[in-house]
């Protein structure tokens, strides 16, 4: 199948790739990807993630698989506030420990994703996943610099010394058993991983929603609706982009009218109440 896979890390996006060269679909490799980005990404994204996962196929409806995390029924454990300082550019508050930790969505998202429209097997989409987990790797520059400024939760307990202890290197070799624990165990291995969590877990159900439409240089636009926020932003900086004298699209790519367009696109975008919405920071819950 041909198609172009973009992803947060090179690792990642190459298995995207591979699951195309395999014979899978564009679900397939999105999971394929996703699966490498639990070992290549682990301070964004995980087993123990949530998300929203659009699909969409010529031909085929158009939909949204809210798979974003639900509240816990119970309180478990302490929060911990620390405070990160990115370079000395701005401070974020993050919040850390037990009770922070929400019922996650994400695998099951995937696993509705893949009987919906995969073609590969469940188990084969481990594959470049697992490869990466028991090997050490590099870091690139931007996830060195990452790793540096979240030393303070990253390498909190011993777990996280073992995958994050050596600068510029990971070693996810830890995440192998829960691989491969997902790969054969499917959503059952949810509650064995997450045994506090079990009740809510097995309650847990992915929402099917209708996508919000737009349109952006003559194209149909597709992009995730409300509770996520993302969606309606994009589409209201897409609009702005469209309206604009010389629209964006005509603008040669990196050059400096280009830039004004887009940074004018999104002060649009993030105005208040623009998108109907209203952004309060970024939420990290992996």
């Amino acid at each position: 199948m041909r198609g172009a896979v973009a992803a947060g890390n090179r690792h990642s996006a190459e298995a995207g790739a591979w699951a195309l060269r395999e014979g899978g679909t564009c679900v397939d490799a999105a999971l394929a990807a996703t699966f490498a980005a639990f070992v290549t990404e682990g301070p964004l994204t995980g087993p123990a993630a949530g998300g929203f996962l659009l699909l969409h196929e010529p031909g085929l409806q158009t939909t949204v698989l809210d798979c974003f995390f639900a509240v816990p029924t119970e309180g478990r454990g302490e929060m911990d506030e620390i405070l990160i300082d990115f370079a000395d550019a701005s401070t974020q508050s993050f919040h850390i420990g037990e009770s922070s930790v929400a019922v996650p969505g994400l695998v099951l998202g995937l696993l509705a994703a893949h009987e919906r429209r995969g073609r590969l097997p469940w188990p084969r989409l481990f594959t470049p996943a697992l490869e990466l987990a028991r090997r050490p790797f590099e870091t690139t520059p931007a996830q060195t610099f990452l790793h540096e400024i979240l030393v303070p939760i990253l390498q909190r307990e011993d777990g996280g010394r073992r995958v994050y202890g050596r600068a510029g290197l990971i070693d996810a070799s830890d995440l192998v058993p829960t691989l491969v624990l997902l790969r054969d165990a499917r959503e059952g291995a949810l509650p064995l991983l997450l045994a506090e969590l079990a009740a809510d877990l097995v309650a847990y159900r992915v929402e099917e929603r209708r996508p919000l439409e737009g349109g952006y240089a003559g194209m149909h636009v597709f992009t995730t609706p409300a509770p996520s926020i993302g969606g309606a932003v994009v589409q209201v900086g897409l609009a702005a982009l469209d309206a604009a004298p010389g629209a964006a699209a005509g603008h040669a790519a990196g050059s400096p009218d280009e830039a004004v367009a887009l940074a004018l696109a999104l002060q649009a975008a993030y105005a208040p109440g623009a998108s109907g919405t209203r952004p309060s920071g970024t939420t990290h819950v992996s």
